[in-house]
């Protein structure tokens, strides 16, 4: 028994290649559309004292970003601290906060709940403190405002 797989254009609807495959028994495929729809952003960090906002991903329009992956590397510095949060001008709520006074910070995480924020939510990043430098890759699916929450409506199902 053979499987075919199609790989489709999503903008013109045309087929880009066919896959055969060779399988026993019954077979089923599926794909993640967080995964098939993702895309990252990239950011390099450097702070010589104070505080500040970078906006790292944002929504278009009303709509809403989905988390799909985070990698934040941070070298060590005098007394930094550096905050990862969904912001709408009005309300913030945290997703990562990093305080740097005695090592660096260094991880990786793919997620796998449903970690996003509501309509016209964006994710920035705030550092404060003495100076640091580093980097901070996200990646992201951005929902329409169909598919988003109000802030309250996001609120009370958390």
């Amino acid at each position: 028994m053979s499987v075919k797989a199609v790989l489709i254009d999503i903008a013109t609807g045309k087929a880009l290649k066919v896959y055969d495959f060779g399988v026993l028994g019954r077979m089923l495929a599926v794909a993640d559309p967080l995964r098939a729809n993702g895309v990252f952003k990239t950011t390099r960090i450097t702070a010589a004292g104070g505080t500040g906002s970078t906006k790292v991903a944002t929504p278009t329009g009303d709509g809403s970003i989905v988390l799909t992956d985070l990698v934040v590397s941070f070298e060590k510095k005098a007394s930094a601290e550096v905050t990862l949060q969904f912001n709408d001008g009005t309300n913030s709520e945290l997703v990562w906060f990093g305080d740097m006074q005695d090592a660096p910070i260094s991880f990786g995480i793919s997620f796998a709940g449903r970690w996003w924020g509501w309509r016209s939510a964006y994710l920035e990043i705030v550092v404060a403190g003495a100076g640091l430098d580093g980097s901070l890759g996200v990646g992201y699916v951005k929902l329409d405002k169909a598919n988003s929450l109000t802030y309250s409506d996001w609120n009370a199902r958390r």
